[in-house]
């Protein structure tokens, strides 16, 4: 799974084919979306930080750490979007619907940054 996989659509990972972001090995790609703070907003539901947690780093398990530490650290991903595997990665779950591009039935999407992004931000991001 990529933390950032908006950071792949960058002309230089074509040229270097790596993509500037951290990696991790998933059992399972996500089925929905979670950012940071909203998992920080509900960690008191021991489910939503045991959900979100397995897209962290190994042994991560402060729920407190500021967005911004995380973000720095690379702890875990700032959110967490619908995805599918392929080739051994997860990428975010595209679909049509009535001709409009979407990634889990949404098209609009909050980053880990709190703003809304439309889901051809992502498309963009995974080519």
């Amino acid at each position: 799974m990529y933390f950032n996989i908006l950071k792949c659509a960058s002309p230089v990972v074509l040229i270097n084919l790596q993509c500037p972001t951290t990696q991790l090995c998933v059992s399972k790609c996500p089925d929905r979306f979670a950012t940071y703070l909203d998992m920080q907003a509900n960690w008191g539901n021991s489910s939503y930080w045991d959900y979100y947690r397995q897209f962290c780093k190994p042994g991560f398990n402060n729920p407190r750490k500021s967005i911004t530490e995380v973000l720095r650290d690379e702890d875990c991903p700032a959110m967490i979007i619908p995805s599918r595997p392929f080739l051994q990665r997860c990428f975010p779950d595209f679909s049509t619907r009535n001709g409009v591009l979407t990634v889990a039935n949404k098209t609009l999407f909050k980053d880990g940054s709190g703003q809304m992004r439309n889901v051809t931000d992502l498309r963009e991001a995974a080519k």
